[in-house]
């Protein structure tokens, strides 16, 4: 295992090496991916952005031995339009959709098992919380943005940050193809009991995938708003200090059984935390970014935290959002 760790001045952007780093030679032993065991669950819609999605959770599927559930909604407007004109022909339309969706998927070259392919009708959001809810899947994959959503500017679409507030099981949001394993994961930390499960699942995730993990907290003074009220050097040289001697006691009892982790360690200085995550993974060229759905400030709630909202409005790749680990 390989542990980096630095410090960050936001203002500046200068970055300077403390605490030292710590290197131990160990064979690469992959030992899963993080995930719970269950199938994936992805929604599908015929957008390209969703075929990005099917073909992460058929790729994240394929190392883990999971089955893929292919879901799509008709919503019960468009349902009672055609049965109003073509009455009695609800099971002919459900038939007809996953027609088309098989040959869709049939027509993606990166297909190569068997999916599952569902199809029902009801509001996307309340049925799949419901499906999630039966199946219990290990994750949930989504694309950033749905059908008619594609040329609507750089945010999520509507489902995506739907399906972000339930909070019920691990969610990821794919923005962009991917061209195989993730190359740079970087995963956000706040000390929170759900950060800790993110680190986790973010350090499994990348040993899995064979590439470095950066795992980065964000340092708000938010008294800098109203000027400095004092000299609080030492406190915050201490403080920090802390914060890295927590981070060091996860690794220990978190991730040494690990072997082949490639981390380093961050504190980086700003006000804004979804900001300062979100440009440091631009910086480095992360393809995903791992976050807590709920940070310190909701930890007693199992809804999305506004940290994790705004990480996914503003990231340039996608997003992997770890439940808070609270029962439905």
């Amino acid at each position: 295992m390989r542990v980096f760790r630095q410090r960050e001045d936001g203002a500046t952007g200068h970055s300077t090496l403390c605490y030292g780093m710590e290197e131990t030679q160990d064979d690469v032993v992959v030992i899963g991916n993080g995930l719970e065991k269950g199938p994936i669950v992805v929604a599908v819609d015929s957008s390209s952005v969703s075929s990005h999605a099917l073909a992460e959770a058929v790729r994240i599927a394929a190392t883990t031995g999971a089955e893929v559930y292919a879901v799509n909604y008709i919503y019960d407007e468009e349902m009672e339009t055609f049965c109003r004109w073509l009455p009695g022909q609800k099971d002919a339309l459900i038939a007809g959709r996953k027609s088309r969706l098989e040959k869709w998927i049939d027509e993606l070259d990166f297909v190569k098992q068997n999916i599952k392919i569902h199809v029902s009708t009801g509001h996307p959001f309340s049925e799949l919380t419901k499906l999630v809810s039966g199946l219990e899947p290990a994750l949930f994959v989504i694309g950033m943005k749905g059908i008619g959503e594609e040329n609507g500017g750089h945010s999520a679409g509507y489902l995506a940050k739907a399906c972000l507030g339930d909070g019920s099981t691990d969610v990821m949001f794919v923005r962009t193809q991917g061209d195989g394993p993730f190359r740079k994961i970087v995963v956000g930390i706040d000390f929170s009991p759900n950060s800790r499960t993110a680190l986790r699942k973010a350090a499994s995730l990348a040993v899995a995938e064979g590439c470095p993990l950066y795992v980065i907290h964000i340092f708000s003074p938010n008294w800098e708003n109203f000027g400095n009220p004092g000299d609080f050097s030492n406190d915050i040289d201490e403080y920090l200090a802390g914060l890295v001697d927590t981070f060091d006691q996860w690794i220990e009892e978190d991730l040494s059984d690990l072997k082949g982790l490639d981390a380093s360690f961050t504190i980086r200085k700003t006000l804004d935390p979804h900001a300062g995550i979100t440009s440091y993974a631009t910086e480095i060229g992360a393809d995903l970014i791992v976050i807590g759905l709920v940070g310190r400030g909701h930890q007693f709630y199992r809804y999305a935290g506004s940290t994790a909202q705004k990480v996914l409005e503003g990231s340039d790749c996608s997003v992997l959002a770890v439940k808070a680990g609270f029962s439905s």
